[in-house]
């Protein structure tokens, strides 16, 4: 999948923090692809040039129309078609199944045998907040709700790809730490991620790799401090959902805290 966008304005834009002349293009890198997807959701500087046609999407091989260009750039991922003329989802955002018809990001249409609706592809976020300092403990999930006590519990199966912290004091030194129960198992707890923030107030980290969950996992987060006491920590964990069952139901006693 590819997001190139050619600049039509007739003067030099500044596209996602790159200088582009008129009558040039810019292939979007896949570590920028969030950022373009949220200035089109929120209706930003890149959606309105797409939408007066000031910039042309091209997906690779073709140019898109002003209103499938907005759906390509606003959707991560996508649906391709192999060489041997089968259809394979290979990536998506979502995916509307309409009796035997899928209906893909761009308008086209594929005869599948499924029925009702998936939410593979979609992304859902996590937050934990901890009121006063932040200092060598688990954070909260609410006013005086010990995440440790009552962690969050993953309903899909899903990765993850990104993280933000914000606090309120400047210089902050902290490892924030993922650490996860997976379901039906008290005993064995494990660290699955360290982002080490250094000398910082607010960040984001989008460089992960290799976090992936199933549902009825539980996760707690641990604040394992630096220097420089992080204060009202805000910290929120995004997912994609790579595995769904819209119909599964499941309950535990989860006797161990973190």
């Amino acid at each position: 999948m590819r997001k190139i966008l050619y600049n039509k304005s007739g003067e030099e834009l500044n596209i996602l923090g790159r200088q582009i002349s008129n009558d040039s293009s810019f292939e979007v890198p896949q570590q920028k692809w969030l950022d373009l997807a949220a200035d089109i959701r929120e209706q930003g500087q890149v959606y309105s040039w797409i939408n007066s046609g000031d910039i042309v999407v091209n997906d690779g091989t073709r140019n898109l129309t002003s209103s499938r260009g907005l759906r390509w750039c606003e959707n991560l991922d996508s649906i391709e078609v192999s060489n041997n003329g089968v259809f394979e989802i290979e990536k998506f955002n979502k995916i509307n199944f309409q009796g035997n018809i899928i209906v893909g990001i761009d308008g086209d249409e594929l005869n599948v045998d499924a029925a009702g609706q998936s939410n593979v592809g979609n992304i859902f976020s996590l937050d934990m907040i901890h009121n006063g300092t932040f200092l060598n403990e688990y954070g909260d999930v609410g006013e005086n709700i010990k995440i440790s006590e009552s962690p969050h519990i993953i309903p899909f199966n899903c990765k993850l790809i990104g993280i933000t912290f914000s606090n309120s004091n400047s210089g902050v030194d902290v490892d924030l730490e993922l650490w996860k129960a997976e379901k039906n198992d008290d005993a064995n707890k494990e660290k699955i991620l360290t982002w080490e923030v250094r000398n910082a107030r607010t960040g984001y980290k989008k460089n992960i790799t290799n976090v992936f969950l199933n549902a009825g996992d539980k996760l707690a987060l641990y604040g394992n401090d630096k220097g420089g006491n992080s204060v009202d920590v805000n910290i929120v964990l995004y997912f994609k959902i790579i595995n769904d069952n819209n119909n599964e139901e499941f309950t535990e006693n989860f006797s161990g805290d973190f």
